[in-house]
């Protein structure tokens, strides 16, 4: 008996970190992982996946809208009280003799999934961004 429970305790202590990291987030069953989660309002969750950002019913798990359009060198940020959502886009189109970069940004307002600005970095290159406190202003690094 005791070598039982001393093999039980083993198994547990070497397989439970695993059981629990197969423990998917909320409403993502079945969908891709998100990037990053963030909750919204009204049992909302907004989910950044590889093409988009989504708005997920957190009772169902259904993905109510899709909005913004994300590549592999997109970075989001939402404002603090995740109304607003800042797309900063780091894409680079090269031939063999032009290097050209595209940075831009894009705000998109999240309960009506319009964009509401779009930032052209003309040549600079942008290096991240965030939004203010208050979630009335974006701060841009170049």
């Amino acid at each position: 008996m005791r070598y039982i429970s001393s093999c039980v305790i083993l198994i547990s202590f070497f397989y439970l970190h695993n059981i629990t990291n197969a423990i998917e987030p909320i409403g993502t069953i079945g969908h891709e992982l998100p990037q990053k989660h963030v909750f919204h309002t009204n049992r909302k969750m907004l989910r950044v996946v590889q093409r988009h950002i989504e708005i997920v019913d957190v009772d169902t798990s259904e993905v109510e809208a899709e909005f913004g359009n994300l590549t592999e060198d997109s970075e989001v940020a939402f404002s603090p009280n995740n109304s607003h959502a800042a797309i900063l886009d780091y894409s680079w189109k090269s031939d063999i003799t032009t290097e050209v970069s595209s940075h831009f940004i894009k705000t998109w307002d999240v309960d009506s999934q319009q964009p509401r600005l779009l930032v052209s970095a003309e040549g600079n290159v942008f290096q991240g961004h965030a939004f203010s406190p208050d979630s009335q202003n974006i701060v841009v690094g170049k």
